[in-house]
């Protein structure tokens, strides 16, 4: 189970509802008439510091992207970000392969994510 909690069917059926509600964006990556890639983001905020980010909850591919799409997908995500005054970009993952994308293209992949569970039993 994802630490986010973002699994089974109220959890999507949420989800679902948030994208219909425009409050969920939905992006699939297409290279040559075929889609790679499919993501989905929201722009979060945080009203006490007054500050918005674009964060990415989920993203799959269906092969190993381009170089080109990476790029241009990212121009495309940061173009949207700057469109919704968004200062980061900002997406949880444990993927080694996505944590070295990241690197690849500056990001700070310092960070952990400590996830408490509310109730422990």
């Amino acid at each position: 189970m994802s630490p986010l909690g973002l699994t089974g069917v109220v959890q999507m059926t949420n989800m679902l509802q948030s994208i219909i509600k425009g409050q969920t964006q939905v992006w699939i990556g297409m290279e040559n008439d075929i889609s790679k890639c499919v993501l989905t983001t929201s722009v979060v905020g945080d009203a006490n510091l007054g500050i918005r980010n674009l964060e990415i909850f989920t993203m799959a591919f269906t092969e190993d992207l381009s170089s080109k799409m990476w790029h241009e997908g990212l121009r495309v995500i940061r173009k949207f970000a700057e469109a919704n005054k968004c200062e980061k970009i900002l997406m949880h993952t444990k993927n080694e392969a996505l944590i070295r994308v990241g690197d690849r293209f500056g990001a700070n992949t310092d960070y952990r994510l400590i996830v408490l569970e509310v109730n422990n039993g």
